[in-house]
């Protein structure tokens, strides 16, 4: 386990930032231990910063295997995916919470469910697994935005972008956004209209059918997502 990014609340011993002096320790402990195998620890590493520790290990033709949590950010590439892999990569772990736009602007969480889906699909191409941190029972978060969102992780899983995930219940935490502010975050929730998931079209559609292009529909539509199951892409429409 090694600690990507200094953080002055640790040990000096676990702080490490810099490429370089990653790789002098991931060389150490091989000596070491004999182990190949590294779980990088931090809450969202940085996508420049992994960029850069992928290059050190193909400099240093180290073999090794690792993994690491991410936000689902928009510099992870397809390119970038490539190179993570090519590194050692075998996983990442990054925190889809609730598949909604509404609830993801609430909590800051600086994603949406498309740009989620479209890195995840990079991810997944380059040959690396995603696991997704999943929640219910937010504040405000009605019990059809959880149908909705189990529907659309569904259809993640059903397209191969996400290969695992873990549900938690929502337990609030004195410092985030939502316990500091909970006036401001927790305003009174949206109606609880009834809608009904809309079933899987057929392939009708040769453009944008990319899983980054898939969009919640309209409030006013009867479903919120659509996806191409025969041809295990997502379709806009």
């Amino acid at each position: 386990m090694l600690v990507l990014r200094r953080d002055p609340r640790l040990h000096p011993a676990l702080r490490a930032a810099h490429p370089a002096l990653l790789c002098d320790r991931i060389e150490t402990i091989i000596a070491q231990t004999g182990q190949t195998g590294f779980h990088f620890v931090d809450e969202a590493a940085p996508p420049a910063l992994m960029r850069d520790l992928a290059l050190e290990i193909l400099r240093r033709r180290l073999t090794v295997t690792w993994w690491t949590n991410i936000r689902f950010e928009k510099s992870f590439t397809a390119d970038l995916c490539r190179l993570l892999k090519a590194s050692g990569c075998i996983a990442v772990s990054g925190g889809l919470e609730v598949a909604s736009d509404r609830l993801l602007e609430r909590m800051k969480k600086g994603v949406t469910v498309a740009q989620v889906a479209r890195v995840a699909h990079h991810f997944t191409e380059a040959g690396i697994m995603v696991h997704a941190y999943l929640m219910y029972g937010f504040p405000t978060q009605t019990a059809q935005e959880t149908i909705d969102s189990l529907e659309m992780v569904r259809q993640l899983f059903e397209n191969g972008v996400v290969q695992s995930g873990f549900w938690h219940r929502f337990a609030m935490t004195a410092h985030s956004p939502v316990g500091l502010d909970p006036a401001t975050r927790c305003p009174s929730p949206p109606s609880t209209r009834t809608r009904t998931a809309t079933p899987w079209p057929p392939c009708s559609s040769t453009i944008n059918n990319t899983p980054g292009n898939w969009k919640p529909r309209p409030p006013s539509d009867s479903g919120w997502w659509t996806c191409c199951r025969c041809c295990k892409s997502g379709s806009s429409r």
